[in-house]
């Protein structure tokens, strides 16, 4: 089984945290989709699609 996970590095530590996304409708785990600079934030269980976080377009 292949999982892809995204992750947030902190500048400070150059380490990787595993981003851990809830559902703010009903509570349940979501997953992650990118698309372009954003990351959104999506749940099977009830179909909802958030916004989650924008990459600045300059790094």
């Amino acid at each position: 089984m292949y999982v892809r996970n995204y992750f947030f590095k902190c500048n400070d530590c150059d380490k990787n945290t595993a981003i851990k996304a809830i559902c703010l409708a009903c509570g349940d785990r979501a997953k992650i989709r990118k698309s372009g600079l954003q990351f959104f934030s999506e749940c099977e269980k009830c179909g909802t699609s958030e916004l989650f976080h924008t990459n600045p377009a300059n790094r």
